[in-house]
């Protein structure tokens, strides 16, 4: 048997596989249901490709390296993602294993483009049969046919399911093969490159075009029907994207794969808080591909981008295939970064890509080389494989726990989030549920009429755990306004009942506010914190800093009016509170009841009636003061080593 002709006949059913599942595979076992199986396939493609070398190598002594044009470009994309985990990125986990935009993404790619065979017809099929699929289970779950599925299947039946998890992406993938056939039939050298001839070129280009039609129609039709995604408007992502050349670091290595969050709270333009559908999101992409890979990856990224699409507009030329071209452009410029998008680049290379000549090394004589060679390429397989699996068993295990909080089994929850949290420590979705989790189980028995001390000792111990593992999270990426932000409301969580936590709540949310100064919401929280403390003065101080950031947030007004209120200035509390009924849209909900009420009540106490009117309206908001310090039997003491963790951040600019 030709070991070596077996070898290449398993590339060749990797090389469908990948193509054909990629776009499909999704499962409700992750957190993201969509993306982290597709980075679990290439993984495991990525590793059985591998291993085939190493056995190829070790059976036929001989090495083969394949170089095109392409290659400078994609070595340097990759080099770009590693420096800048290197240099820059806080957590540099998460900047390894994001499944949307992290450094393996790109690595597992990169080395597909390479050791796969170069096979056109066979990715060709592979991507009609996958479009296909694309297509019926998409239509089957918009008319909600797939009842007959278990309740956490569910989902399927939802208006926009599609197996991509993103319309767009999906809209935008049908496209590309769209125009790759409008290209091949426009000129059919294109159909000769992908070394296709006579009937069954033309069957399969007539089969891609329906299948990639109907799909990029039905996309389409979703999203301007019943899905309408909302982007950062070019300006605004333009703007915070040039904050990242104001130091050199930053502008060579971006702000670190999968924490462009952190660019977007520093930099975000006020404009963004009139955005209504925006101003509360911690936005994760900007608009436009390029600009995300510039916002993360440097200028070195960018550059390495660049490169590949001059490679890509010279093949186009060459061998007609504009259009998908075009396509390509249109996404990097126009639509947000997406697994989609690294892949059909990607695909793209692969489709054009010109071989050069092959250099091949005889490595018969030299079997301790051989050896090694393959011995290398297993250990590198098995390594990153191992630390890999961790990181994916943890994300398993947190979807469980979430599973556990539906069933109401607490003990279950806190298990698995713990178990999570080892698997990962970098895990932040875990570090941040467990913290969360242990709250929560601390405040249910701090409700019993009675504490024994055995329940005193429990509660100290999950307070602890949860300040723990909010520190953990903070630590992770200090960077991140809404880990403070999450430390703060854990603290915020003891006020009354833990010595310390009002100057622990205050210091967390004023970094918080360095980390993102246009958040109004986080000088909202600080204002509560003072107004539950009784110091009204720095409450109205607060709560008037929201509302100079988001003038048209009824509940702001809400709240200083009580602050003014509680001082006695009852003119100014009359004023807010009259803006407040200008501001709720709807002159018959219970919010408008409420504030007339009060505003009554708030008339009644001055000497002379007064009323203004005018103002915006706005839709309508819960009206909601600040809650009460607890009181009770659970009070407890708590280390020194429970104080935030004594990190010094850059404070963002307040100009602009």
């Amino acid at each position: 048997m030709d070991i070596s002709r077996t070898l290449h006949k398993l590339e060749r059913v990797l090389l469908f596989l990948t193509f054909f599942l990629f776009p499909l595979v999704f499962m409700p076992l992750f957190p993201n249901f969509f993306a982290t199986p597709k980075l679990i396939l290439l993984a495991v493609v990525v590793g059985l490709t591998l291993i085939i070398k190493a056995v190829k190598i070790i059976a036929t002594r001989k090495m083969s390296i394949y170089s095109s044009v392409f290659d400078s470009a994609l070595y340097l994309l990759v080099l770009a993602y590693l420096l800048s985990v290197l240099v820059v990125s806080p957590n540099k986990v998460e900047a390894l294993i994001d499944p949307n935009r992290g450094v393996l993404l790109v690595v597992f790619l990169t080395v597909l483009v390479f050791a796969l065979p170069k096979d056109k017809k066979v990715v060709l099929w592979a991507s009609t049969a996958a479009m296909a699929v694309l297509f019926v289970s998409t239509i089957l779950g918009y008319f909600t046919l797939f009842g007959f599925l278990p309740e956490s299947w569910q989902f399927i039946n939802m208006k926009g399911f599609n197996p991509m998890g993103n319309l767009i992406s999906q809209a935008l993938y049908g496209a590309f093969f769209l125009a790759l056939v409008l290209d091949s039939l426009k000129d059919r050298v294109a159909a000769k490159e992908v070394q296709m001839s006579g009937k069954s070129n033309k069957g399969l280009l007539n089969v891609l075009f329906i299948v990639a039609l109907l799909t990029t129609v039905l996309s389409a039709f979703m999203l301007l029907k019943d899905v309408r995604p909302v982007f950062l408007p070019l300006a605004n992502a333009w703007a915070i994207t040039v904050d990242v050349l104001k130091t050199g670091r930053t502008a060579l290595f971006g702000v670190g794969p999968a924490n462009y969050v952190t660019l977007f709270t520093r930099s975000k333009p006020l404009s963004v808080n009139a955005l209504p559908d925006l101003w509360n999101v911690n936005v994760e992409f900007t608009r436009g591909a390029a600009l995300q890979i510039f916002s993360e990856v440097g200028l070195v990224g960018l550059l390495a981008l660049i490169m590949i699409f001059v490679h890509l507009y010279y093949a186009a030329k060459r061998f007609n295939t504009v259009l998908s071209f075009t396509v390509l452009v249109i996404w990097a410029l126009f639509f947000p970064l997406s697994q989609i998008f690294f892949f059909l680049l990607f695909l793209a290379v692969f489709l054009n890509r010109e071989d050069k000549e092959v250099r091949e090394f005889d490595l018969r004589g030299l079997d301790l080389f051989a050896y090694g060679s393959a011995a290398a390429i297993l250990a590198v397989t098995v390594g990153t494989g191992y630390f890999f699996g961790r990181a994916m068993a943890s994300e398993y295990v947190l979807n469980a726990s979430f599973n556990a909080v539906r069933e109401n089994k607490a003990q279950l929850v806190y298990d698995l989030q713990r178990q999570a949290s080892i698997l990962n420590p970098y895990n932040e979705r875990a570090r941040s549920n467990f913290s969360q989790t242990n709250l929560l189980l601390a405040s249910n028995i701090a409700q019993k009429e009675k504490l024994t001390d055995e329940d005193r000792q429990v509660i100290t111990t999950l307070i602890q755990q949860a300040i723990s593992e909010a520190k953990a999270l903070v630590a992770s990426n200090p960077q991140k306004a809404v880990f403070w932000a999450h430390l703060a409301e854990t603290y915020r969580n003891l006020l009354g009942i833990a010595e310390g936590a009002e100057e622990w709540t205050i210091s967390s949310y004023q970094r918080a506010v360095a980390l993102d100064p246009r958040n109004p919401s986080y000088y909202f929280a600080l204002g509560s914190v003072y107004y539950a403390l009784g110091n009204f003065d720095e409450a109205i101080g607060f709560f008037g800093q929201a509302i100079s950031l988001k003038p048209d947030m009824a509940n702001y007004y809400y709240n200083i009016a009580w602050a003014y209120y509680q001082k006695e200035d009852y003119p100014a509390a009359v004023g807010s509170l009259e803006t407040v009924l200008r501001l709720i849209e709807d002159k018959k909900s219970d919010d408008y009841k409420k504030a007339s009420k009060e505003l009554e009540e708030f008339k009644a106490k001055l000497p002379v009636e007064e009323a203004t009117e005018g103002g915006e309206e706005l839709q309508p908001e819960t009206l909601v003061q600040p809650s009460p310090l607890p009181t009770g039997e659970a009070e407890i003491r708590l280390p020194k080593e429970s104080a935030p963790p004594s990190i010094t951040i850059t404070p963002a600019p307040t100009g602009r």
